[in-house]
């Protein structure tokens, strides 16, 4: 145990760099060493380690490489398998909480760890569960890492059996299965080693509560918990994480839980290199710290891809109520502009229209060598200005033309696809991009009309190129917006949804009772450029 030790004693002199929540854990481990009813036993850590090493990597270039495991790795397997209780002869721990960035081997460590259970322990029956957020993590990621590394530890198939989502043990028929986080898939198992994989992006504790209530009559047994931060704030992993805290501080006891929390302490400076270490313990190992700079980089100054970098490269929790662009870069791009500058040339236009009687939006788009020149024009029905609680403000609009007033009741499209044709003769447009929620009928009569117009899917895939493309003409200065107030207060109302792709799109930020359909359509009206000259413009990564 002469590895452990070292790490240890690197953690407490300084020499290996941690954020508090790691030295909390060492503390707990060497006042653990002091307590009569606990019992360590390195020799049985040994036989992990051991095997572990066995196992041979298939990806990057670890690829042939035995996965001999890493100071912080070995602290985390020794603290797993290491503690007994005296009395009754069984682990301490049946349950842990690991929190760690991504590319630090996570995947690989937990698969190798359940490899070790299901095939050291199969005397007991072992059935390892492993639980991942989607279809594809499950297949792509850990069933491919645990299949890869039974084929070279068992290349005959002389001791286990490989089938599409499983793995059988021949001599005792132990069970090594992993799927995605549906509950209708996890009745009736006798789970004995339990893995929860990202646990961030789970809605509720039921997957966890199921691994965990499948144990009940197992003596050997563990459920391990291991995911990167996220951004629910008050989601199910969060709460965990607290408790894991608070037992760490001591404030709450849980001697059957071990918690090893990698992440950045509070007043970190995330931007700063020699604080990245606390959240990746593989930094130069798994982790390239040129990479890392780069792409903490790129977050000081894209904003929308903050979030991804601070949570999953960084480990830290993030609340998603957050402006998109800061307002002191928006405000750059907004100047007069006169629009009898660009008659006579092809522009692109986004439609945001109103579902009954709210707002709609046009946007009319021009490019000039890279720059990037939007008017926008926004049209509500008459009838409906007094039934709104900002009347005041809304006539003030109207009485400053900055809104078009139309007739009745309800949208009037006709009034809207008019106004598109009159623009069609002074300028040339390119397309029309238009959501077909609620606008089937207008599309089917403006095409009818000679506009061409061109289906704009609002899926956060079909997003997130021209939205990451928004972000970076404005934060180059080449995104040139006319003057117009409400526009403005768009881009004060958007926040950035996020999806587990790392795809990203403006939504209305849930507190504000604001209107972003001036942002949609300009987004929408920069997506058709975005999709026709795509590797030919500026792109965010």
């Amino acid at each position: 145990m002469h590895r452990l030790s070292e790490y240890i004693d690197g953690v407490n002199d300084g020499t290996i760099v941690t954020g508090t929540l790691v030295k909390l854990a060492i503390k707990r481990h060497e006042k653990d060493l002091q307590n009569p009813l606990l019992e360590f036993r390195g020799d049985e850590v040994q036989v992990v380690i051991d095997f572990i090493s066995l196992l041979t990597h298939s990806t990057d270039k670890s690829a042939g490489h035995r996965f001999i495991l890493e100071p912080w790795q070995v602290f985390l397997v020794a603290s797993i398998f290491g503690w007994y209780w005296v009395e009754t002869g069984n682990r301490r721990y049946t349950s842990s909480y690991i929190q760690i960035a991504r590319k630090n081997g996570k995947s690989a460590l937990s698969i190798a760890i359940a490899l070790y259970h299901f095939i050291m322990e199969g005397h007991i029956n072992a059935e390892v569960l492993i639980s991942a957020n989607s279809v594809k993590q499950a297949r792509d990621v850990l069933f491919k890492l645990a299949s890869d590394f039974v084929n070279r530890l068992d290349p005959a198939s002389q001791f286990m059996k490989l089938y599409h989502n499983e793995i059988r043990s021949k001599k005792d028929g132990s069970l090594f299965k992993i799927m995605a986080s549906d509950v209708k898939n996890l009745a009736g198992y006798n789970c004995s080693f339990g893995i929860v994989d990202e646990y961030y992006s789970a809605l509720n504790h039921q997957i966890r509560e199921l691994f965990r209530t499948s144990q009940i009559m197992r003596e050997t047994k563990h459920l391990m918990t291991i995911t990167t931060a996220g951004f629910d704030l008050e989601g199910p992993c969060y709460e965990l994480r607290n408790s894991c805290i608070n037992m760490l501080n001591e404030t709450s006891i849980d001697e059957s839980t071990f918690a090893l929390i990698y992440e950045l302490d509070e007043k970190d400076d995330w931007t700063k290199e020699e604080n990245f270490i606390k959240a990746n313990p593989n930094l130069d190992v798994t982790v390239r710290r040129e990479t890392l700079i780069d792409s903490v980089a790129k977050a000081v100054n894209q904003p929308s891809i903050e979030t991804d970098i601070r949570t999953l490269n960084l480990n830290q929790w993030m609340s998603t109520k957050e402006v998109w662009l800061p307002e002191k870069d928006v405000s750059k791009c907004f100047e007069e502009l006169n629009l009898k500058d660009f008659d006579g040339q092809s522009c692109i236009v986004g439609v945001d229209l109103a579902s009954v009687s709210d707002l709609t939006a046009v946007v009319l788009m021009f490019e000039k060598e890279g720059e990037f020149y939007f008017f926008p024009e926004f049209y509500i029905p008459q009838d409906t200005i007094t039934d709104r609680s900002d009347e005041h403000k809304f006539r003030n609009w109207i009485h400053r033309g900055l809104i078009n007033v139309t007739p009745g009741n309800t949208t009037d499209y006709d009034y809207v696809t008019s106004k598109l044709l009159e623009y069609d003769k002074r300028f040339f447009i390119n397309e029309i991009a238009y959501d077909k929620y609620n606008a089937t009928q207008w599309a089917v009569h403006a095409s009818d009309q000679g506009l061409a117009l061109r289906e704009f899917s609002q899926s956060l895939g079909n997003f997130n190129g021209p939205t990451r493309e928004m972000e970076r003409i404005v934060m180059s200065k080449k995104a040139h917006f006319h003057n117009n107030e409400i526009l403005r207060n768009h881009f004060r109302a958007v926040e950035i949804k996020h999806d587990h792709n790392g795809n990203i799109k403006p939504i209305k930020r849930e507190e504000s009772r604001k209107k972003i359909d001036g942002v949609i359509a300009a987004i929408q009206a920069l997506g058709v450029y975005y999709y026709t000259h795509q590797g030919q413009i500026g792109t965010i990564y």
